[in-house]
């Protein structure tokens, strides 16, 4: 499995990339949003850097809740724009999975299920030492 380093602080946060490395979450945040989108992508930005930074203490529940108990699965709320994640190994605080527009008052089942399928093959590369970082910030 890959991951792309989004920033580096503190901690770090990532997102899994594809194996040529394209990181669709990267992509996203960095110009793939449809206009009406583009802010709350930049807000996210914002957010990843806080983050990476200072860590989850300073984010309230309306900011990032858990979606999802067994694997804990969370989201970053951004307007309309949700982008799930899960907790990483050491300082790697959150690795993000995918950006999804939210529809419903419910997490979308088909993402939760691609997270978790995420969260399993990335502790699985730790696990076996297969895991490869994409540093570039």
């Amino acid at each position: 499995m890959k991951i792309r380093i989004l920033a580096n602080g503190k901690f770090k946060v990532s997102a899994i990339a594809d194996e040529d490395g394209e990181c669709p979450v990267y992509n996203d945040l960095k110009g793939n949003l449809s206009s009406q989108y583009e802010r709350y992508g930049n807000n996210l930005l914002d957010k990843i850097d806080r983050i990476s930074d200072g860590g989850f203490d300073s984010f309230s529940s309306k900011l990032v809740h858990e979606i999802c108990k067994k694997p804990k699965l969370y989201e970053f709320i951004q307007g309309k724009l949700r982008l799930i994640f899960f907790h990483g190994k050491g300082e790697m605080i959150a690795v993000c999975t995918e950006i999804i527009i939210k529809k419903t008052q419910k997490a979308d089942p088909s993402a939760v299920r691609r997270a978790k399928d995420a969260y399993k093959a990335y502790w699985l590369s730790v696990d076996n030492g297969s895991l490869n970082v994409i540093e570039e910030v």
